[in-house]
């Protein structure tokens, strides 16, 4: 049934059936398709033309039921609850910022809160405050970094590491001779076989890059104009090696190998490729370290 703007009578004016029905009968008709329990949430009609609505606070309201959503205040923050088994919400979760021992009591389920004297970020769960953001948290935790050298600060600028070692150790050899050339250890090598010359061994307290080098003087005699091999090996690995065919020479090598932890044994080799034997004569200083940065 339509709604009719209702009439305006004058005076004298004889009530007629038609009138009475468009301007009473009609217009109440309209009236009763708009229905109104006085119960919350009904009815059909749309708010217009509001300039602000204050809501009291409700610390634990009813689910507004299927298909609604009920609007109202906790201490003064707008929340909300949907559906008749909505759980409650926060509407609107400013960021407070202010230091920690400022910080409101949790209750405010979803409200985020700035430290600024921590520097943390946190959230309130309705019981209590989590922290989601940290700053210079311990090392191999996520976490905002201030700029510095500390161990748990991000890297400023350009800057440098030094190289540190956390286990070295070294050997030199100091034999007698059979030559007037002191501090000189001699040996024979048949041909195609090796012998070791100088050894160190060094103890990783967890897997690392062992790093190892050997300056060593050596003289030989008996296989002219033949290639000599020195060969340096990591934990039983040629990490190294240098072919020289001179009478005498000043050799230096250097190697490294990740290894895991445990005693490693570090070596210098000289091999005789001849086809006789050969007699050395030599004197050198080996290093080894296991190197970190």
């Amino acid at each position: 049934m339509a709604w009719t703007a209702p009439r305006t009578w004058v005076l004298g004016e004889a009530l007629t059936a038609s009138l009475l029905n468009t301007h009473v009968r009609d217009n109440e008709l309209s009236l009763t398709q708009h229905q109104h329990t006085g119960a919350a949430g009904d009815g059909d009609d749309q708010l217009s033309g509001i300039d602000d609505i204050i809501f009291d606070d409700l610390a634990a309201p009813a689910a507004p039921g299927a298909s609604k959503t009920r609007l109202y205040s906790v201490s003064g923050y707008p929340h909300y609850r949907e559906g008749a088994a909505g759980a409650v919400k926060s509407l609107y979760t400013p960021t407070l910022s202010d230091t920690l021992a400022n910080r409101p009591a949790a209750g405010h389920a979803g409200l985020t809160y700035h430290e600024t004297d921590t520097r943390k970020v946190d959230r309130d769960t309705g019981a209590a405050f989590e922290t989601i953001v940290d700053a210079d948290a311990a090392a191999a935790t996520p976490s905002l970094r201030t700029l510095g050298t500390g161990a748990t600060q991000a890297a400023v600028g350009t800057h440098t590491h030094g190289t540190v070692h956390d286990a070295q150790n070294d050997t030199s050899a100091t034999g007698a001779s059979s030559r007037t050339v002191t501090l000189l250890a001699t040996a024979s090598i048949l041909s195609g076989a090796s012998l070791d010359l100088l050894t160190t061994s060094i103890t990783l307290a967890a897997s690392g890059a062992i790093e190892a080098g050997v300056g060593i003087y050596v003289e030989r005699s008996g296989i002219a104009g033949t290639l000599s091999q020195l060969q340096l090996y990591i934990d039983g690995t040629l990490a190294a090696y240098v072919n020289f065919d001179n009478g005498s020479s000043l050799l230096t090598l250097k190697g490294s190998k990740v290894s895991a932890s445990g005693a490693r044994t570090i070596t210098v080799t000289y091999y005789n490729p001849g086809t006789g034997t050969v007699t050395i004569y030599y004197l050198g200083y080996l290093f080894a370290g296991v190197n970190k940065v």
